[in-house]
């Protein structure tokens, strides 16, 4: 695994793609070394931080935010180093993953390591102020992927306790009852009445 960091942080301009994908594709499916790069926070932290140094490389902006979505999926977690991993400021560039409505795989692997985030953080927090409720607004439309629809909605289903304001609850409430009227969508229907049911 210190190989594969020296490629990453080591990387030169456009050779930090091909590294950043070369090594999310070695993660996939293994548990071992996803969790060894998960815990070295300088790795993940120049991870982070390829966006918005290559704002113009499309294959960084592409694979920086995946390689990072990976890690959190594939690793053994704890809600210790999860709140680490959440500290290196995470969970802003894996959501741009969910507004990627072209591409509906991504979309998905984004909102798995939202969810597995939230499961093991004891505050959400870190992940409400990063703008998860608008990112989940997002992906509630009827041109939505029906998969990635599901994900958002119990994204929403699990930090509903903890959303505030007016505006915020207003807007929740009438996303729930445009879904409570969709027959296409049975899931997407019953979550939005659990959802409502929680909040009354």
């Amino acid at each position: 695994t210190e190989s594969l960091s020296f490629n990453i942080s080591s990387g030169i301009n456009a050779e930090y793609g091909k590294a950043v994908a070369c090594v999310r594709a070695l993660v996939r499916g293994s548990k071992a070394i996803a969790t060894d790069l998960a815990s070295d926070k300088q790795l993940v932290k120049v991870v982070v931080e390829l966006p918005d140094r290559f704002k113009y490389h499309s294959g960084i902006q592409g694979e920086a935010p995946r390689l990072l979505s990976t890690l959190i999926v594939e690793a053994t977690q704890t809600s210790e180093t999860i709140s680490e991993l959440v500290s290196t400021g995470v969970v802003p560039v894996v959501l741009k993953m969910t507004q990627t409505k072209e591409y509906p795989k991504i979309q998905v692997e984004g909102w798995l390591a939202i969810q597995k985030i939230l499961n093991l953080l004891k505050d959400h927090e870190a992940v409400l102020s990063a703008g998860v409720f608008s990112s989940c607004e997002e992906c509630l439309s009827d041109e939505t992927n029906p998969n990635v629809r599901i994900l958002a909605l119990n994204i929403i289903r699990m930090v509903s306790g903890s959303l505030k304001g007016k505006e915020t609850m207003d807007a929740l409430k009438k996303h729930l009852a445009r879904l409570l009227t969709n027959e296409e969508d049975i899931p997407a229907q019953q979550l939005a009445k659990e959802i409502k049911e929680s909040l009354n």
